[in-house]
């Protein structure tokens, strides 16, 4: 090219403009800053309107189960509530042992009484005439301090007075006649003594002896009873209550006695 031309074409262009200014933040825009022109900076620009709510976005997947919590407290206690419906009865239980029956034998007439102070001891005897109309002496005595190895010993009507080993000091007089069916005497001893054979006996006018029971028994209360005695006795007869002692191994101490005898 001439060098004509290169000026020629040098002076037809224009001065060359104002250019972006430098600097700016990454996001901000180019704008007027002044009226004047080329008057531009690097602004950052204000936040619109906000726009309407997009779509919903797909669920997102589960996440991963997190660490169980620490147990909450005790809540406090409920209500009591209804009763429940009765359940079923249960089964029967098995049968008892059968109890003691009624003895055989008997007649017409005769009715069931104790035979002895054993559980179950009982028999038939024939009732007293006359509906029972009979009536009760009391026998008793004073507390005797030393039983003696083979004594025989009586007591009857007086309460102050030991059993004595002489007879008729203590006489018991029949006010009605009658018939002697039933005697219990009882006996009570600080000192038990031994099981030896012991007997006592209704003695009446200090000639006939009627057995009432033997009993051999190491306790402190005896007892000697017989509801089956027969023993005849009119107004003015007397009787009393005869002991024999045994021989024993350990004596019984401080006896006290006492007891009654029926009359029909």
């Amino acid at each position: 090219m001439s060098v004509d031309l290169v000026a020629r074409k040098m002076a037809s262009q224009g001065t060359p403009g104002i250019g972006i200014p430098a600097g700016g933040a990454v996001g901000q825009m180019l704008a007027k800053v002044a009226v004047g022109d080329y008057q531009t900076g690097w602004v950052t620009g204000g936040t619109g309107e906000q726009g309407p709510p997009g779509p919903q976005g797909p669920a997102g997947s589960t996440g991963a189960q997190g660490v169980q919590g620490n147990p909450g407290a005790d809540g406090a206690q409920g209500l009591q509530g209804i009763q429940g419906i009765q359940g079923p009865p249960g089964d029967s239980g098995e049968q008892g042992v059968p109890g003691v029956g009624v003895p055989v034998g008997g007649t017409t007439g005769q009715v069931l009484a104790k035979t002895s102070a054993a559980d179950y001891a009982t028999g038939w005897v024939t009732p007293a005439s006359g509906g029972g109309m009979g009536y009760v002496i009391n026998v008793m005595a004073a507390s005797l301090a030393t039983v003696a190895d083979g004594a025989t010993l009586y007591f009857g009507c007086l309460a102050g007075l030991a059993p004595q080993t002489t007879a008729q000091l203590a006489r018991v007089y029949i006010p009605k006649a009658g018939t002697i069916k039933v005697a219990e005497i009882w006996a009570r001893a600080a000192t038990a003594g031994g099981a030896e054979n012991w007997s006592a006996y209704v003695r009446k006018n200090n000639t006939v002896d009627t057995l009432i029971q033997t009993i051999a028994v190491a306790a402190a209360t005896r007892r000697w009873t017989n509801v089956a005695l027969n023993v005849a006795v009119v107004a003015g007869d007397f009787v009393e209550i005869k002991l024999v002692n045994p021989t024993w191994v350990t004596n019984p101490a401080t006896l006290a006695l006492g007891g009654v005898l029926y009359v029909e």
